[in-house]
């Protein structure tokens, strides 16, 4: 083959080659153009972690209703505990403070009886005094202190039955020194030891989770996306520990994330800029045996649905979401 054949073959590639490129260029510009007016799901970021909804079910405190010392525990951490079984016993610093509490009680008790037979015989004198002075007999100064001597009976009488309840809640007080679980659950932490631990009246000394099937997600959210947020929108919450393929933008492509439901934004941010948004399943989450109250979580929070092309220009020049609804079809965002 001579040197001009070759260079005329090479001549000839050229043009496959452009073809082939522009074909490559026309086809991908094609997928591109149809791919920016896909519709896109608008969405709020949010992370956080599994909480009982209701405050009552969750972190239950057990607190020392006396000042004195740890006796025994009943239980350790890890352990489930119903409602009613004792927890810890603590034994007061002072072994006879109950029998002087007893004592204390007892001549209260006699004050109390003494004032009000003082106040019976003061009123029986009130009377007396009051029919000598309306007779004539007797000084309108003697009917004035019978009855100055009645009220001081009456002041002394309320005062001691005051002094009986507190000399009573004392001995309740004192007694109560079995602590024993308000809820169901698992103790999960000790906050002090045993023996000759000293503890004080109100401290807590063990921490409880109760039972419950109340579990929200508790989404923290930007403080930008939060006026778009409305009570009753659709979530996708991904859990750590459950493995997961999401795209926010088309959850229908979403693998191993679980449905919910904003029910409820905190009227007021945590002091950084974010807010609190509670997400109730709307479909059937893991076990509570898996899913524990403290598993974090990431979260996505449908808003309203646009076509790629303006989320890309939205996100180029930092506008806002669309503050439409989920059931809104596509091409319904603002002017």
């Amino acid at each position: 083959m001579t040197t001009s054949s070759c260079a005329y073959l090479e001549l000839k590639k050229i043009p496959n080659l452009q073809h082939i490129f522009f074909k490559i260029f026309f086809i991908l510009s094609f997928f591109i153009v149809i791919l920016l007016f896909l519709p896109w799901q608008q969405f709020a970021i949010g992370h956080g972690r599994v909480i009982a909804f209701s405050p009552t079910d969750r972190s239950h405190t057990v607190n020392s209703p006396i000042s004195g010392r740890i006796k025994k525990w009943y239980v350790n951490e890890g352990m489930h505990v119903n409602k009613g079984e004792p927890v810890v016993t603590i034994s007061d610093n002072d072994p006879n403070l109950l029998n002087r509490l007893d004592l204390e009680k007892n001549a209260v008790l006699q004050k109390v009886a003494a004032f009000e037979q003082s106040l019976k015989a003061s009123e029986r004198n009130l009377i007396r005094q009051k029919n000598l002075y309306l007779q004539g007999i007797s000084s309108r100064r003697q009917y004035e202190l019978a009855q100055i001597e009645y009220s001081k009976y009456q002041n002394d009488l309320a005062q001691a039955r005051i002094d009986l309840i507190n000399v009573n809640i004392k001995i309740s007080r004192q007694k109560t020194q079995i602590i024993k679980a308000k809820v169901n659950g698992i103790f999960f932490r000790r906050l002090t030891g045993e023996a000759s631990v000293v503890v004080q009246n109100g401290q807590a000394l063990a921490e409880i989770i109760p039972d419950t099937n109340s579990r929200v997600v508790a989404l923290m959210v930007d403080g930008n996306d939060i006026p778009f947020l409305k009570v009753g929108q659709i979530a996708r919450i991904q859990f750590e520990g459950w493995p997961a393929i999401q795209s926010p933008g088309w959850p229908s492509l979403a693998v191993g994330t679980f449905g919910g439901r904003v029910k409820f934004i905190d009227p007021t941010d945590n002091g950084k800029g974010l807010f609190r948004v509670m997400i109730s399943p709307i479909e059937r989450w893991p076990s509570l045996t898996y899913l524990r109250q403290g598993v974090l979580a990431n979260g996505w929070v449908q808003l309203g649905r646009v076509p790629v092309w303006f989320e890309i220009w939205r996100q180029i020049n930092g506008f806002p979401p669309e503050s439409v609804k989920n059931d809104e079809k596509f091409g319904a965002f603002r002017k």
